[in-house]
């Protein structure tokens, strides 16, 4: 279609991701939604990328913790993750409260993706090897790595030169039980 340029207002998508062509405000054009479905497929687009990693330095007071569910539920929304999100933030949060509460410095929160593996870590300038407690009943916290280790696939310490790093790992297709 040869369209004057001075006539042309808008060539874009729309606020549902539909491609259309508008001329003085009035759409000449519209792809139909299974041409851009198709379309994507072959070019690949939306499709989830192998590796992904982010990573953020929280600050080192009780406002981490929930601007480090945000930050997770941003970021995989971003990444367009098929697994569970609301395991993935809970779990983080376990982390990022435990690092605050059992060691010092400022928490460094990281999430990647690689072959099918989310996984989220989270840094402390403290060397001391956390270890799941077996809390009374009527005690209200040392229950935060049992959640861990009960709805990760996986979790673990690393010590790194500066402390360590307790991560978690589930899987992107959404299977985080063990089993």
């Amino acid at each position: 279609m040869d369209v004057p340029d001075r006539r042309v207002r808008h060539a874009a998508a729309d606020g549902c991701g539909r491609w259309e062509l508008r001329l003085n405000h009035v759409r000449v054009f519209h792809w139909p939604d299974s041409i851009i479905r198709r379309l994507r497929e072959v070019a690949g687009i939306g499709r989830p990328v192998e590796h992904h990693r982010a990573s953020w330095v929280l600050p080192d007071d009780l406002s981490s913790v929930p601007a480090g569910r945000r930050l997770i539920h941003a970021q995989l929304a971003e990444w367009e993750f098929h697994g569970e999100t609301d395991v993935a933030e809970l779990l983080a949060d376990e982390l990022v409260t435990n690092a605050l509460r059992h060691a010092w410095g400022q928490p460094v929160l990281t999430l990647s993706i690689r072959d099918g593996i989310l996984r989220c870590a989270v840094g402390d300038e403290t060397s001391e090897v956390p270890h799941a407690e077996d809390p009374e009943d009527c005690e209200e916290g040392g229950r935060g790595l049992q959640m861990v280790d009960l709805l990760a696939q996986r979790w673990g310490v690393q010590l790194t030169r500066t402390g360590k790093e307790v991560w978690f790992e589930i899987s992107v297709n959404g299977s985080a039980t063990q089993g």
